[in-house]
C-alpha cells in the first residue's frame, strides 16, 4: 500500500519534471520574465521532492526482502 503510494507521487514528480522542462525551454522564462522562472523553479523542485522517496522505499522492500 505504501510503495503504491510512493509510486503514484513518484509519477506525478516526473510529469512536474516534465512541466519544469517545457517551461524552462519553451517559454519566456529565459527573457527574465520572472513569475515565470519561479514557476519553472517550482515545478522542478516539486518533482524533484515527489520523486526521491520512491527508490529509498523501494531499497527498504528489497533489503526486508533478503
Amino acid at each position: 500500500m505504501v510503495l503504491r503510494i510512493f509510486l503514484i507521487l513518484h509519477w506525478i514528480g516526473i510529469a512536474l519534471v516534465a512541466v519544469g522542462l517545457y517551461l524552462w525551454l519553451f517559454s519566456e522564462a529565459k527573457s527574465g520574465d520572472v513569475s515565470q522562472m519561479v514557476w519553472t523553479a517550482t515545478t522542478f523542485g516539486l518533482g524533484g521532492l515527489l520523486m526521491s522517496p520512491y527508490p529509498v522505499v523501494k531499497a527498504f522492500e528489497w533489503m526486508a526482502k533478503k
